[in-house]
Protein backbone atom coordinates (compact mmCIF):
# COMPACT_ATOMS: atom_id res chain seq x y z
CA UNK A 1 0.00 0.00 0.00
CA UNK A 2 1.47 3.18 -1.11
CA UNK A 3 1.45 5.83 0.85
CA UNK A 4 -0.36 8.91 1.24
CA UNK A 5 0.15 12.14 0.25
CA UNK A 6 0.15 14.49 3.19
CA UNK A 7 -1.26 18.03 2.80
CA UNK A 8 -0.22 20.71 5.19
CA UNK A 9 -3.44 23.42 6.06
CA UNK A 10 -1.87 26.48 6.30
CA UNK A 11 -3.55 29.37 8.00
CA UNK A 12 -4.77 32.28 5.51
CA UNK A 13 -5.53 35.55 6.55
CA UNK A 14 -7.30 38.57 5.13
CA UNK A 15 -7.87 42.17 6.21
CA UNK A 16 -10.70 43.44 7.01
CA UNK A 17 -12.15 47.07 7.33
CA UNK A 18 -14.16 47.20 10.88
CA UNK A 19 -15.30 51.35 11.49
CA UNK A 20 -12.21 52.67 9.99
CA UNK A 21 -9.85 50.25 11.65
CA UNK A 22 -8.20 47.07 10.22
CA UNK A 23 -8.44 43.63 11.61
CA UNK A 24 -6.73 40.61 10.49
CA UNK A 25 -8.66 37.31 10.28
CA UNK A 26 -8.29 33.82 9.16
CA UNK A 27 -10.76 33.20 6.48
CA UNK A 28 -10.08 28.74 6.62
CA UNK A 29 -9.97 28.36 10.20
CA UNK A 30 -10.78 24.63 11.48
CA UNK A 31 -14.50 23.49 11.47
CA UNK A 32 -15.06 23.35 14.92
CA UNK A 33 -14.52 27.25 15.37
CA UNK A 34 -17.49 28.26 13.13
CA UNK A 35 -19.61 25.20 15.74
CA UNK A 36 -17.92 27.14 18.43
CA UNK A 37 -19.38 30.21 17.07
CA UNK A 38 -22.67 28.90 16.60
CA UNK A 39 -22.67 27.00 20.09
CA UNK A 40 -24.76 29.79 22.26
CA UNK A 41 -22.31 29.48 25.06
CA UNK A 42 -20.55 33.26 25.20
CA UNK A 43 -17.45 32.18 26.20
CA UNK A 44 -16.52 29.48 23.55
CA UNK A 45 -18.08 32.30 21.22
CA UNK A 46 -14.86 34.53 22.51
CA UNK A 47 -12.35 32.12 22.25
CA UNK A 48 -13.39 31.35 18.88
CA UNK A 49 -13.47 34.92 17.86
CA UNK A 50 -10.07 35.03 19.27
CA UNK A 51 -8.42 31.98 17.33
CA UNK A 52 -10.40 34.13 14.03
CA UNK A 53 -9.18 37.33 15.10
CA UNK A 54 -4.85 37.44 14.19
CA UNK A 55 -4.15 41.29 14.49
CA UNK A 56 -6.27 44.26 15.72
CA UNK A 57 -5.87 47.79 16.72
CA UNK A 58 -7.99 48.08 19.83
CA UNK A 59 -5.78 49.61 22.98
CA UNK A 60 -6.77 50.37 26.25
CA UNK A 61 -5.77 53.62 27.83
CA UNK A 62 -2.18 52.84 28.07
CA UNK A 63 -1.95 51.78 24.96
CA UNK A 64 -1.90 47.91 25.54
CA UNK A 65 -3.68 45.78 23.06
CA UNK A 66 -7.28 44.59 24.34
CA UNK A 67 -8.15 40.36 24.64
CA UNK A 68 -11.04 40.07 22.45
CA UNK A 69 -13.51 39.87 25.47
CA UNK A 70 -12.73 43.62 26.76
CA UNK A 71 -13.72 44.84 23.31
CA UNK A 72 -16.86 46.27 23.36
CA UNK A 73 -19.81 44.75 22.17
CA UNK A 74 -20.43 47.09 18.98
CA UNK A 75 -17.56 45.74 17.94
CA UNK A 76 -16.92 42.52 18.06
CA UNK A 77 -20.43 42.92 16.35
CA UNK A 78 -18.99 44.62 13.37
CA UNK A 79 -15.87 42.41 13.25
CA UNK A 80 -18.44 39.11 13.53
CA UNK A 81 -20.54 40.78 10.55
CA UNK A 82 -17.93 42.26 8.40
CA UNK A 83 -15.94 38.16 8.84
CA UNK A 84 -19.40 36.82 7.49
CA UNK A 85 -19.84 39.53 4.92
CA UNK A 86 -16.16 37.88 3.84
CA UNK A 87 -16.66 34.58 3.74
CA UNK A 88 -20.12 34.66 2.21
CA UNK A 89 -18.62 36.83 -0.85
CA UNK A 90 -18.16 35.37 -4.25
CA UNK A 91 -14.48 33.82 -4.89
CA UNK A 92 -12.27 37.05 -6.71
CA UNK A 93 -11.44 35.61 -10.39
Amino acid sequence: MAARKKVKLAAKYAPLQVDGAEVTVRVNPPFRLFRDLQSGDVERILAAIGLIVKDHPYVDDDDQPLAIEDIGLDTINAITTAYGELLSAPPKA
